[in-house]
């Protein structure tokens, strides 16, 4: 997990230097393009390490501290994986109709 927490963090250090890179690559451009490039800059840095900051570095600290789990959350965790075992198996979770429709023939001239 520590190897998980460090690249994310240093990550997290270079999206502005990409923001920086694009912005040098569009900078002796002119335009409608070239000026909504820059702008989208501005919400890609502010936005994408908002995001690394709350999934990468977020899912890791709930890896290494898991949070308490009640027991009214594992009954339900225990009934999903039942019936995620039992759709992976084959069968229904419904109970199937008892009554039988009558089958047709599959054979239209008689």
């Amino acid at each position: 997990m520590d190897a998980w927490v460090t690249v994310h963090t240093v990550f997290l250090l270079f999206i502005p230097l990409l923001a920086i890179a694009a912005y040098v690559l569009l900078r002796d451009l002119t335009g409608r393009a070239a000026i909504v490039s820059r702008v989208a800059l501005v919400f890609f840095v502010c936005f994408y390490t908002a995001y690394e900051v709350t999934v990468g570095l977020g899912s890791a600290l709930i890896a290494i501290h898991p949070p308490p789990v009640g027991p009214v959350a594992l009954a339900f965790f225990a009934a999903a994986a039942v019936l995620d075992k039992r759709r992976r198996a084959g069968s229904e979770v419904r109970p199937r109709c008892r009554r039988q429709r009558p089958r047709r023939s599959s054979c239209r001239h008689r």
